[in-house]
Formats: C-alpha cells, sequence, structure tokens
C-alpha cells in the first residue's frame, strides 16, 4: 500500500518518459512517410490523363497525371497565309462549336508562322509560289459551359 502511495520511482518516471520519446518520435517519422505518399498538383484544373499504371514505381516529380485548366482554353487554327489580310492580334471573331451546337466570340491572341513542312504547294509552275500556313490563335472572350479538349472549332472569313 505505501507503494501505491508512493507512485512510481524517479527511474520508472525516466523510463516512461523515455519510451513516450520514443513513440513520439517513431509518429513523427511514419507522419512524415505519410507526407511523401501525397500528390500535389502544380495548379488547379481536371484530370485528363493517367501517364503511370498501377504498381509502378516513379521518383519524386516524375508526372503521374495530366491536368486541364479548363479556364484558360483556347483555340487553334492553321491558316494560308494569303487568309491572313486583315486579321490582327486583339481582333474578334466568331466561332462555331459543333460539339456544343453554339456559337461564340473570341479574341485573337497569337499569329504565328508554321514550319517549313507547313506550306501550301503551287499546282502550276506558271508563276505561282508556294503558301506558308500560320497558326492563329483565339481565346474565348467569355467561359464556355461544357468545351472540352480537343473539341472541333469552325471560323467563317469573309473573304
Amino acid at each position: 500500500m505505501d507503494l501505491a502511495r508512493a507512485g512510481a520511482s524517479p527511474e520508472e518516471r525516466e523510463v516512461a518518459a523515455a519510451q513516450v520519446a520514443q513513440a513520439e518520435a517513431a509518429l513523427a517519422q511514419r507522419q512524415a512517410d505519410l507526407d511523401e505518399l501525397r500528390i500535389f498538383a502544380p495548379m488547379s484544373g481536371e484530370i485528363s490523363g493517367r501517364t503511370i499504371e498501377l504498381g509502378e514505381n516513379v521518383g519524386p516529380g516524375a508526372p503521374l497525371f495530366t491536368i486541364v485548366d479548363l479556364d484558360q482554353a483556347w483555340f487553334t487554327f492553321n491558316l494560308r497565309e494569303d487568309l491572313l489580310a486583315g486579321l490582327e492580334m486583339g481582333d474578334r471573331l466568331t466561332i462555331r462549336i459543333p460539339a456544343l451546337d453554339r456559337e461564340a466570340e473570341a479574341e485573337i491572341t497569337l499569329i504565328n508562322v508554321q514550319g517549313q513542312f507547313a506550306s501550301w504547294r503551287a499546282t502550276r509552275a506558271t508563276g505561282d509560289f508556294d503558301l506558308r500556313s500560320f497558326e492563329l490563335r483565339a481565346r474565348p472572350v467569355a467561359p464556355l459551359e461544357g468545351l472540352r479538349p480537343g473539341m472541333s472549332a469552325l471560323i467563317q472569313l469573309d473573304r
């Protein structure tokens, strides 16, 4: 009874304190291990593809998924250089998206020449010349509900 009233001896308290410290260190290590298993995306968006398979070993920084930011959508059109007359950066175009069965307004944000491979060869040898292709990129002026990467978009140029 006297032993119960006196409580644990100083040595027993030291052993118990050491065991608590050891358990806390083990818990901290397990938490660090768990934190390394978490995946953080570099941006907000929607997963559109997976680049790894179940059971694969990957290192830190390896790409696991393809993320698409649907708020940063754009349309890309490839035009012959003779169709560029009158088109400038900042111009607005009416674009038709067949999959959504609607039209939308988009602003031209890029006009860039394509590589030498993207040319239109002259079909006659009587003074005709090859035409280069240009990439025309346009962003929707307003968000488009239902727009997905890879959807077709059409423009009508009045020429």
